[in-house]
């Protein structure tokens, strides 16, 4: 019996790469057909077999491993990094309608996408060789929110332009605030306008004749105007220009409209006391006349004035008068100064009446009224907290306007600048605005409630807010992060799929946080991914002096170490813990390790019983001492534990690796051990650099760890064989999104080589791409 291969060739086809081979080479033989009686097929021969394969119908899979799902940044242009995977040869991988680009046929690509202002959808198509296609084979959403406020230390309202003009001396710039969108554009700067540049600018105000602004820089000792077209700047009084006793520290500005001349304080602080002056200067020549000052007027010196302000009477020649907010002694009084004789009159002394103010930062006249009945005055830290107060003029009496305690809305934190927008349709629907440094916002506060809202707000996600963020855990199976706060003293959440935050334990129950300041896991990762999330963590609280287990489901505080739970040496200061699986072959049983700042100790805790153990200390162990330790980790080498834990120190900074059975210590890093870039400046966590190993779902320690530090904001890389150090990242803005502040704790995923990064300054969580070196804000 014969079997006729031209007749099965089609069958073959369907089968393996041999049976495959030989379909392909008889595939054109005439009179093979689908039975073995009928007639040959009658299909052009250029055309594929009707049962040809045409792919599995299935378009590639796209993975983005750089930016997340959802994001902000400062920057114009986002990178996009990612990997696709198909059965079929993959025929595109689009963005926008645009190709990616790639070097090993998509299994890595990236693409450079132009963000507009606000929420970007970007969706990812991918399409096989065979023309099965996915729209939206993946999408990310990213809005762009660019020139963050930093350092706000002055505002002034223009609402005939709806925006409000800001300084910002840590970014030495001008900046326009759109007072409806919250947009913020850089108007003058080091690369916006000509002229002298901006130092340390403290103080402006709105010239409404010229149109430009005027302007203090402390630094620079210059009193100068800005072209709000051009961002020009010309110095109109200072160290070049104009006639009169030069400026030594010029604090406070306000623009006299009745005799258009601008009146500036300037304090002498190398005289003992500080002696202050009030100046006036002319506009137009820079000329400056003492009107006030110690032998210039009659009255109480001015000693430390904090704010100034014009009240233009009833706008005519000698109605006119400055008001001044002095503090001598600690106590602070609001005088009203006389423009022709420099007399100094009190209005209102701080400490003599309810509610009491004592550090004034700004004042406003209510120009609603004329002549004017009432001064705003902005209080930072009074006895009753911060605050906006409205001062009768007549007689010293004053009320709350805003105040965090009784008023809704954002909270103030240090509230330096105060600003009067008056609605030109409707006056009594007008409004103050308030630079605050310690939130970096520009606020608005309703006059008829007290009501604050920020305006300028860079916000992500939704839930409470992080306040003072102070270490995190990555939550791999949830694609979440832990966070440890002291805002509230509470454990947030976060989704890094979606930016929103959800509160998994709060400080105020019982038993409670009082000063959480760092977490663990309660099992051993070792290098492998982390397969399985947890059901509770482990929580360091410096105030409570305890070792606390927190249920992530229930949010219930358990003690597991402290004073009412386990025997041994009492924790004064515990500041870092970690896990530590044990080493069953030296008897070391699983155990939690803990480093104690005021002891100058590493302790180990049993979970189950609470007791503690020196592991290290001043009489365990051998070697230089662990002077404040704040932070501590398992060694990780290439098979894992290593039996040594690394400890940073504060003072003086040093990077100590400590033998978990005999307790000795060996510096690896230090300011005499290693070389490099100074150790260590404020270090405040560390964490262990891994790259992918050889199987998939495996890490491999690099052989370094990256350090953050405080005072310098910068990341450190430190060799452990011979203590090198190298800096990674630092605080200056480079164009690939916002910089850090101040990054309190990292963590790095090895797998798409990103890292995590909580930034105590920006209240965030920010992911870095270590191959690009972008860096977006994930929650915020």
């Amino acid at each position: 019996m014969f079997l006729d291969v031209r007749c099965t060739a089609r069958h073959l086809a369907r089968a393996g790469s041999l049976a495959a081979s030989l379909a392909a080479a008889l595939i054109l033989i005439p009179g093979c057909s689908d039975d073995s009686g009928g007639a040959p097929d009658a299909a052009p021969p250029d055309a594929a077999p009707p049962d040809a394969y045409a792919g599995d119908g299935i378009p590639p899979t796209v993975e983005v491993a750089f930016p997340p799902p959802s994001s902000l940044t400062d920057a114009p242009t986002i990178t996009l990094r990612g990997s696709a995977e198909d059965v079929d040869a993959i025929a595109a991988i689009r963005i926008n309608g645009v190709d990616v680009t790639t070097n090993d046929g998509f299994a890595t690509w990236t693409a450079t996408v132009t963000l507009s202002h606000g929420d970007n959808t970007i969706a990812i198509e991918s399409e096989d060789e065979y023309g099965a296609v996915d729209t939206a084979a993946a999408t990310v959403h990213v809005e762009l929110s660019a020139n963050w406020i930093d350092s706000p230390s002055a505002v002034a309202a223009d609402p005939a332009n709806n925006r409000a003009l800001v300084f910002d001396f840590q970014l030495d710039a001008l900046l326009s605030v759109d007072l409806t969108t919250g947009e913020r554009v850089v108007i003058s700067d080091d690369v916006t306008g000509n002229g002298p540049r901006l130092e340390r600018p403290i103080a402006l105000v709105l010239d409404p004749a010229s149109g430009n602004v005027l302007g203090l820089d402390v630094d620079a000792g210059r009193f100068f105007s800005i072209d709000l077209s051009s961002g020009d700047r010309t110095e109109i009084a200072g160290p070049d220009v104009a006639t009169g006793p030069e400026f030594v520290s010029p604090r406070a500005l306000a623009l006299d409209t009745v005799s258009n001349r601008a009146l500036i304080i300037d304090v002498d602080t190398g005289q003992n006391p500080a002696a202050a002056t009030l100046y006036s200067v002319a506009l137009d020549t820079g000329a400056r006349t003492v009107i006030a000052d110690g032998t210039t007027g009659g009255g109480d010196d001015l000693v430390s004035p904090q704010a100034l302000a014009f009240d233009p009477g009833d706008g005519t020649a000698g109605t006119e008068r400055a008001l001044v907010a002095d503090v001598d002694a600690g106590v602070a009084t609001l005088y009203s100064v006389d423009l022709t004789s420099g007399d100094r009159t009190p209005i209102a002394v701080g400490n003599n009446d309810t509610p009491p103010f004592s550090n004034p930062t700004a004042l406003v006249v209510d120009t609603r009224e004329s002549p004017a009945t009432k001064v705003f005055l902005l209080e930072d830290g009074s006895g009753t907290g911060e605050g906006i107060l409205s001062v009768d003029l007549s007689d010293g009496t004053r009320t709350f306007v805003s105040q965090d305690t009784v008023s809704t809305g954002q909270d103030f934190s240090v509230p330096v600048a105060l600003a009067l927008e008056i609605d030109p349709n409707d006056a009594a629907n007008s409004r103050l605005l308030v630079t605050d440094s310690g939130l970096d916002e520009v606020l608005s506060v309703d006059l008829s409630d007290g009501a604050r809202t920020v305006l300028t707000a860079v916000a992500l996600g939704v839930g409470p807010e992080l306040g003072a963020p102070r270490d995190m855990l990555y939550d791999a199976p949830t694609n979440r992060v832990i966070i440890v706060d002291q805002q509230d003293d509470d454990l947030i959440g976060v989704d890094l799929n979606t930016s929103a935050r959800m509160l998994l334990a709060a400080g105020d129950g019982d038993p409670s946080f009082g000063a959480p300041v760092t977490l663990s896991y309660d099992f051993y990762l070792g290098l492998a991914v982390q397969a399985i999330s947890p059901n509770a963590v482990v929580v360091v609280d410096t105030t409570r002096q305890v070792l606390y287990s927190v249920n992530l489901s229930t949010g219930a505080l358990t003690v597991l170490s402290g004073a009412a739970r386990g025997e041994g040496p009492a924790f004064t200061e515990p500041m870092g813990v970690a896990f530590d699986p044990g080493d069953a072959g030296n008897s070391v049983p699983s155990r939690f390790l803990v480093v104690d700042k005021t002891n100058d100790a590493l302790y180990a805790v049993d979970p189950a019983t609470g007791n503690r153990s020196v592991v290290s200390d001043g009489a365990t162990g051998t070697g230089d001492p662990l002077d404040d330790p704040v932070a501590v980790m398992l060694e990780m080498g290439p098979s894992g534990r290593t039996g040594r834990a690394l400890v940073l120190t504060f003072d003086p900074g040093a990077l100590i690796a400590v033998d978990l059975v005999s307790g000795d210590r060996t510096v690896l890093s230090s300011a005499t051990v290693g070389s490099g870039v100074e150790l260590i400046d404020e270090p405040f966590s560390m964490v262990t650099e891994f790259e992918p190993g050889a199987s998939n779902g495996s890490y491999v320690p690099t052989g370094s760890i990256i350090v953050t530090q405080r005072s310098n904001n910068v990341m450190l890389a430190i060799r452990l064989e011979d203590g090198r150090r190298t800096p990674l990242y630092d605080s200056q803005p480079n164009g690939k999104g916002p910089p850090f502040d101040t990054p309190r704790a990292i963590w790095q995923i090895p797998e798409n080589n990103t890292m995590l990064v909580v930034d105590e300054g920006h209240d965030a969580v920010l992911m870095l791409d270590r191959e690009t070196d972008q860096r977006v804000v994930v929650s915020r």
